[in-house]
């Protein structure tokens, strides 16, 4: 997030080059996320029901959640380490691990009895027609907490960011999320938290929050409203004061607006909007 401050007045080659292999953590929620495409064309006698013909070669799976996150650091030339909780023995799991490992993420495997988290979506005539969630959503146990803060703590020497992905699907629970807050803030790796509404309370000292329109007006307990540009000022500078943090705010096709923990003016950078 740091380099999206640098963009305006730097190439913005040059700002990446400088995150050729730096070391992130990142923490979260992990998932494979699969995609059944086919031809919808006609309706089940059985039910009203739209049937779909699955074309195999159109089937895929990718990283999800924190691990998509994890890609995209990889993506972008760092060194990303996902903890990551799921299963390498069930068949999902050796998909996520072949998926890692193709995408040059580490992995630090937390087992504890969950299976791995899917995510199907079936998709036919490009339109969304049923998402199937096959996941555990306990929190970790505190065994599990446990093993976590161990690998956090001897990976934590010469990283240079820890991001923090939340779900809300049981990984970064109301314990072991203010600890990695702490512990990295206290080794002086900045922290990148991309939050869940519910669990607003658990944020407040990262360095950078991260939440969309709908996640935003969810921490600050606010009705529904448009993003217009008062409004984006307003939440943006509401959010930075209640969490003590640099507040980005992805506005979908709008863009980014970044609200600095410092105060200030604000930076808006808009976007075209891709899929």
């Amino acid at each position: 997030v740091r380099l999206l401050i640098e963009l305006a007045p730097m190439d913005s080659r040059s700002v990446l080059s400088r995150f050729s292999g730096v070391k992130v953590l990142v923490l979260g929620d992990s998932m494979v996320d699969e995609y059944l495409t086919g031809d919808c064309s006609r309706l089940s006698p059985e039910a009203p029901v739209p049937i779909l013909r699955i074309e195999p070669e159109k089937t895929r799976r990718v990283l999800g959640g924190a691990a998509n996150t994890a890609a995209n650091i990889a993506s972008l030339g760092g060194a990303p380490l996902l903890f990551a909780a799921f299963d390498p023995g069930d068949s999902a799991g050796a998909a996520f691990s072949g998926l890692c490992a193709a995408s040059g993420i580490e992995v630090f495997a937390v087992r504890d009895g969950r299976p791995t988290p899917v995510k199907t979506r079936v998709v036919g005539q490009r339109q969304q027609l049923l998402r199937l969630d096959r996941e555990d959503t306990r929190d970790l146990s505190a065994q599990a907490e446990s093993e976590v803060l161990r690998a956090f703590r001897e990976a934590l020497p010469g990283t240079g960011a820890v991001v923090l992905s939340d779900y809300a699907k049981g990984f970064l629970t109301a314990t072991l999320t203010p600890v990695l807050v702490a512990e990295a803030r206290a080794a002086g790796v900045p922290v990148v938290l991309d939050p869940r509404p519910q669990h607003g309370a658990r944020y407040r000292g990262a360095d950078y929050v991260t939440p969309n329109w709908k996640e935003s007006l969810g921490l600050l307990g606010w009705s529904e409203r448009p993003s217009t540009i008062e409004n984006v000022r307003e939440a943006g500078e509401a959010l930075r004061a209640l969490l003590d943090a640099n507040v980005l705010l992805t506005l979908g096709p709008a863009g980014i607006a970044l609200f600095p923990r410092e105060g200030g003016k604000p930076l808006h950078m808009p976007t075209a909007a891709r899929e």
